[in-house]
């Protein structure tokens, strides 16, 4: 009974087990903070590109060649990776972008909604493949009057 009062009372070794025990959460909570900022920074990309696509739609229609679809979606693909191609780069893959026209029939305003469906996959906690995450779905939508 002595030893046993004596082996708990010793403090050989508390350093040890306290950086054991709290170097892995300092660890996950950098990864997690890193990770989240990853993502707000991806979400404000897309809505940089969604700003310029608007912009451009706003007034290519009334310019000589006008404007299609097409052009839209490539101004934004550009916007969000510096590549027109496939939007797959930077933990990022979008599934869909699209471009509506409306009139108002009121006021016979013009509105052109651009809206781009993504997933973030992520660095290490969403593509670590411990099927914590599979990636955060996100839609953005921005809306510009468009010139008549």
């Amino acid at each position: 009974m002595r030893r046993l009062k004596k082996f708990w009372k010793q403090e050989t070794g508390t350093v040890l087990v306290e950086i054991l025990v709290v170097t892995p959460i300092l660890v996950a909570t950098a990864a997690f903070v890193i990770e989240v900022s990853s993502l707000f920074q991806r979400q404000q990309e897309i809505v940089t590109a969604l700003r310029a696509g608007a912009q451009y739609l706003a007034f290519c229609e009334i310019s000589s060649g006008g404007c299609n679809d097409s052009q839209v979606d490539g101004i934004i693909r550009l916007g969000m990776t510096g590549d027109a191609g496939a939007v797959t780069g930077n933990m990022l893959t979008v599934s869909s972008i699209t471009i509506d026209r409306t009139t108002n029939e009121v006021s016979g305003l013009r509105i052109g909604t651009l809206t781009v469906n993504y997933v973030f996959t992520g660095g290490g906690i969403f593509a670590s493949g411990l099927g914590l995450v599979d990636g955060v779905t996100g839609s953005r939508s921005l809306s510009t009057r468009l010139m008549p």
